[in-house]
């Protein structure tokens, strides 16, 4: 059962238990975690307002430069699903373009492609081709 956390102006939680999940449910948040601590990943109720973390991460510091009411599902509680068909056997490489830019920026990370945090979903999906 997914978690919720309200967080006041300018505080932060830490959870050491590996995160599957992240929703915002009001107000902003930056949630950090391993391979984007430096760059943390903005969320906010008007905008982007989830973040899904490919096999979960731990430990993931969520700060609220304001306030905000954030929903965290943990990895061990995560509904089990069938993996997503991203075409990614064969041809012409239309799996990037299935993912999203959050995958695509963490797969980036990991190939140590720099300044991905600046990059639109097109230029992600190309610095990766390149790599």
């Amino acid at each position: 059962m997914p978690t919720t956390y309200t967080i006041n102006p300018k505080q932060s939680i830490e959870l050491d238990r590996s995160v599957d999940t992240v929703t915002v449910d009001l107000g902003t948040a930056l949630v950090s975690y391993p391979g984007f601590e430096d760059e943390p990943i903005f969320l906010s109720a008007e905008g982007v307002r989830e973040l899904g973390i490919a096999g979960g991460a731990a430990p993931v510091t969520i700060y609220a430069p304001d306030s905000a009411t954030v929903t965290v599902t943990f990895t061990e509680e995560a509904a089990p699903s069938a993996p997503a068909s991203r075409g990614d056997t064969g041809g012409s490489g239309g799996g990037l373009e299935a993912r999203t830019r959050t995958e695509l920026r963490f797969e980036a990370k990991k190939k140590g492609i720099t300044g991905s945090w600046k990059m639109n979903k097109n230029e992600l999906v190309a610095a990766l081709r390149k790599s």
